[in-house]
């Protein structure tokens, strides 16, 4: 059992560390791993990202890797955005893990399932410094099990274009 949750832990860090390399003009890529417990309803997923470019427009993605023990079709999470200046911006979504009849989307490797969703397709940000996104989940579960990674994605989109 301890061999196949380590064997869980360095597949997760392999596709992390796949979608830090990958260049999509990234400006900001991390991965954190939920305790295997669950995921908590007050564990929150911090995320700092510092940006300099106010011109260009970006992608924000969330990505959320889950198991197939993963009791729900969807995901309900709360999204907080703090900016530089200290405004503050809530927003409450929801994503589909799997379709009507319980087939899981996103791509998987054994159990392990890696959905990528759109946040945001246009953000251009308003100030330079740093940002920080702030990830919990909106279930109705004290632990949501089967949530095994949450990350944010940050793609500056027409890079190089005026």
């Amino acid at each position: 059992m301890i061999i196949i949750t380590k064997l869980r832990v360095v597949v997760v860090l392999f596709l992390c560390g796949l979608l830090c390399h990958c260049n999509r003009n990234t400006l900001f890529n991390e991965c954190q791993t939920i305790d295997n417990v669950g995921w908590h309803k007050d564990s929150t997923c911090t995320f700092l990202v510092n940006v300099t470019d106010t011109l260009h427009a970006n992608k924000v993605e969330i990505i959320i890797r889950h198991s197939g023990t993963y009791p729900n079709q969807n995901l309900w999470l709360f999204i907080e955005t703090i900016s530089p200046d200290s405004c503050l911006h809530k927003d409450t979504v929801q994503y589909i893990l799997a379709d009507e009849v319980g087939r899981w989307k996103g791509s998987g490797i054994g159990s392990i399932f890696t959905n990528t969703f759109v946040y945001n397709d246009s953000l251009v940000f308003k100030h330079q410094g740093q940002y920080q996104y702030n990830i919990t989940q909106g279930m109705r579960y004290d632990y949501l099990e089967g949530i095994n990674t949450v990350g944010l994605l940050i793609t500056q989109e027409n890079r190089g274009k005026k």
